[in-house]
């Protein structure tokens, strides 16, 4: 849909703080950020802001540059998801969309588009990876348009969703669904229900539009993933949206270091470490009792690998999310699928849902398998090939 556009602005004459326990976010609707830069820059200015989503800026693609980099004030950046082509809507020129988030100049900030890796027609959407202290999250913008949200909308959404558990650490999402529920309080309790299948959770419990108004602009992040906190919503004098506040709170960073131990294997010489195993007990008069002898050959290996290679230890900072780097593409996609084939077997309850669903999950179960052992017939492949050993 809308094109992606990174604006790095002018040159900075300073540099941003860093955030250390928490991030402070804003999400708004600015119904048109042209020629509101001023007070876009002052909801930054007051709560000193880590990231800012706005939706509807009514920036195209062509816009002049003054424009699309005028939103970010000193310090900070800005990436933009366009305003879709003029068109028609409902007989009237087409007005709304687009989609920009400001953040800090001291982050490192990277279109994600391609790895949602479909297009949309029901929604507008910005996805960055954001990293910052060692850390990363992805923080993906969403404007969906009126008039109310029809199945199209549910199954693209859906499928967002499952693309999301294919992206590397958290991810949170923001913006302006425009799915309001029977209440001030409550959003359409067919979005509520897709949200809760997936496993996320919605954190905005206040009107974000009018007063009592309707809850339109949402915050939705992994249930027992991000700690979102802080979620209020005020009214601002430029927009008929109010501005939804809240921060992502985060321990201090702690080393998790590891200790791995290895052989230079490449220092053995291969004869003479023949001959010595050859000239050993083990080799010459080995026990009968298979117990004794699998503990001699095991002395006797270590203790000649101790004389050619000693063995080394070594500290190393390691990531704290569990390795599956094995993971294949098409295992991911698998496990997507069977998900998908899970909730839809909740929802309906009908028997050639639920085959679907067991067929789906042991396929998805194979593909795991499947690249596991690739992954570890690679890496083998990889040792003999290099003549290298290496243990933990």
């Amino acid at each position: 849909m809308a094109g992606i556009e990174q604006n790095p602005g002018p040159a900075r004459q300073h540099t941003s703080r860093r955030p250390q326990t928490a991030l402070k976010m804003r999400l708004l609707n600015a119904r048109s950020a042209v020629n509101k830069a001023a007070q876009i820059h002052s909801v930054i200015d007051d709560s000193d802001l880590d990231i800012l989503i706005l939706t509807e800026t009514w920036i195209a693609r062509n816009a002049p540059r003054a424009i699309k980099e005028d939103i970010a004030p000193d310090g900070y950046k800005i990436h933009h998801a366009h305003r879709s082509a003029q068109g028609k809507r409902n007989g009237t020129k087409k007005s709304g969309g687009g989609i920009a988030i400001v953040y800090r100049d001291c982050f490192s900030v990277n279109s994600t588009n391609s790895s949602i890796g479909y297009g949309t027609t029901t929604f507008e959407y910005l996805s960055v990876f954001v990293s910052f202290n060692n850390r990363r999250i992805n923080v993906i913008g969403v404007y969906r348009p009126p008039p109310s949200p029809d199945s199209t909308f549910y199954s693209q959404f859906s499928d967002m969703l499952d693309a999301v558990d294919l992206l590397p650490e958290e991810t949170l999402l923001c913006g302006d669904f425009n799915c309001p529920g029977n209440t001030s309080t409550t959003i359409d309790t067919r979005l509520s229900q897709l949200i809760s299948d997936h496993n996320f959770t919605q954190y905005v419990t206040e009107s974000t539009r009018g007063h009592p108004g309707n809850i339109l602009d949402l915050i939705i992040g992994r249930i027992g993933g991000l700690a979102v906190t802080n979620v209020n919503t005020t009214e601002v004098g430029f927009s008929d949206h109010n501005l939804v506040t809240f921060n992502i709170e985060y321990p201090a960073a702690i080393d998790n270091i590891k200790s791995f131990s290895f052989r230079d294997m490449k220092k053995i010489d291969l004869h003479k470490f023949s001959d010595q195993i050859r000239r050993a007990e083990i080799y010459v008069s080995p026990p009968s009792d298979v117990n004794e002898f699998v503990n001699l050959l095991e002395s006797t290996v270590t203790s000649a690998l101790d004389e050619k290679a000693q063995l080394k230890t070594f500290t190393k900072r390691v990531g704290r999310k569990t390795s599956t780097v094995w993971m294949s593409t098409e295992a991911k996609m698998a496990k997507a699928t069977a998900r998908k084939c899970e909730r839809r077997f909740r929802r309906t309850q009908p028997e050639d849902d639920y085959v679907e669903y067991r067929h789906a999950r042991s396929l998805a179960s194979k593909a795991v398998g499947s690249a596991q052992t690739s992954y570890l017939r690679d890496e083998l492949k990889r040792g003999e090939s290099t003549n290298g050993f290496r243990a933990r």
